[in-house]
């Protein structure tokens, strides 16, 4: 059953897609992250959207998806890890532009944000935020259709 907002869905079929990857396995979360021992580990939040209305039909949204990517390790390896982890992600992906949902237009990957190390641990973490840009299309007075 289709949510009563798109970008709900679209964030579902983002989670779908990446739950099971073999270096995340189930640690795929709809938020933020607070027992570092499922790591390593992805985020999902949703991002801002911003929406293009001059058509009175139809209206295309780009909804970001935020994906924050956790990884504990040894330090020297941190980053190697991060950017494994987001690699596999990357590629499922791309495999399928649309989500698998039909009004999706496109994906596309943003960018990161400079890694970060969490203080309040006795192991080294390492956190980032991989941005991504999915374009939809809704019904003009409607976002669940």
């Amino acid at each position: 059953m289709a949510s009563p907002h798109r970008a709900v869905d679209i964030l579902a079929a983002f989670h779908a897609l990446i739950v099971d990857l073999p270096l995340v396995g189930q640690n795929v979360f709809k938020g933020r992250v607070w027992d570092y021992d499922n790591t390593p580990s992805h985020a999902l939040f949703l991002g801002a959207s911003q929406a293009d209305t001059t058509n009175t039909q139809v209206t295309d949204e780009d909804q970001l998806i935020r994906d924050e990517i956790t990884v504990v390790g040894p330090e020297e390896e941190l980053d190697k890890k991060l950017l494994e982890v987001h690699a596999e992600a990357y590629v499922a992906l791309m495999a399928d532009l649309t989500l698998g949902l039909s009004y999706v237009q496109e994906i596309a990957f943003i960018g990161m944000t400079e890694p970060e190390y969490i203080e309040q641990s006795r192991r080294p973490i390492l956190q980032a935020v991989f941005t991504w840009r999915v374009t939809y299309r809704h019904s003009y007075t409607d976002p669940g259709n």
